[in-house]
């Protein structure tokens, strides 16, 4: 039997603008098709992509089936939501870019395993968080002590956020854009597209043909993983022609045609 692997992110692309995942999609999420093995691919927590399914009335408290790689790849959990991989930064990195955030007054969010401290709550930072289910706690002097793998900027100002980007430049990070107003820093080689493959690898599928699909800049490396990759028609444009197709999801959902 063929074996495929479909890496997906989920807002902005499995989700339209209302959260809502097409009855198409839904469908085959819950009756995978022989030697279809779905890995969700996201920059939310582990518990915000069980929020998302539930509110879409799926899984309701039940641990997710699929393998997935969460916080932008830096968690990896097998079916069941077992964690196999936990990639935090270097101790060093951490201190400096609290050094060099702290000042900006912009929102910061740092993700470990299971929680997330943030530091500088400004309005926007907070309503933004709610927003995608990064429940939070405050960051207090303590919090250094904690291993974190993922620093998340928050701020309404795009350019902004690219010039807080632009002066990272010299560390080892990765520096993706999740959205417009969410920069996410991770260490160098920590990405969706990493996250996958050590899951790949941990569930037997190398062989895999793996699929791909993403509407984001930090989807870009999940793309060249894929041998075949789809973005929804409102992704920008440099991640549309990324892309092998462009896809109407409200249509025909994003499975189908990824799937032809």
């Amino acid at each position: 039997m063929k074996k495929i692997a479909i890496c997906f992110d989920l807002d902005g692309t499995l989700l339209d603008p209302q959260d809502q995942i097409h009855p198409l999609d839904k469908a085959l999420l819950l009756n995978p098709p022989p030697g279809v093995t779905f890995i969700p691919c996201t920059g939310r927590t582990r518990g915000g992509v069980r929020e998302m399914f539930e509110r879409n009335g799926m899984f309701d408290r039940q641990v997710l089936p699929f393998p997935m790689t969460v916080s932008n790849g830096t968690l990896c959990f097998a079916p069941g939501e077992q964690l196999t991989e936990y990639r935090a930064l270097p101790r060093w990195l951490q201190e400096e870019l609290l050094r060099r955030l702290t000042p900006t007054r912009l929102a910061l969010l740092f993700f470990n395993s299971d929680q997330i401290h943030l530091l500088n709550p400004t309005p926007y930072g907070v309503e933004t968080a709610e927003r995608y289910a990064f429940y939070h706690v405050p960051f207090r002097d303590d919090s250094r002590d904690i291993a974190f793998a993922k620093v998340m900027v928050l701020a309404p100002d795009h350019e902004r956020l690219v010039q807080v980007s632009e002066s990272l430049a010299d560390l080892p990070l990765e520096r993706a854009f999740n959205l417009s107003d969410c920069l996410a820093l991770t260490q160098a080689g920590v990405t969706k597209a990493s996250g996958a493959a050590l899951l790949l690898q941990r569930l037997g599928l190398e062989d895999a043909q793996v699929l791909a699909a993403g509407d984001g800049e930090n989807d870009l490396p999940l793309f060249a993983l894929a041998q075949r990759s789809v973005a929804p028609h409102t992704a920008p444009e440099h991640v549309r022609q990324a892309a092998s197709a462009v896809v109407r999801v409200s249509e025909r959902g994003l499975f189908t045609p990824l799937l032809e």
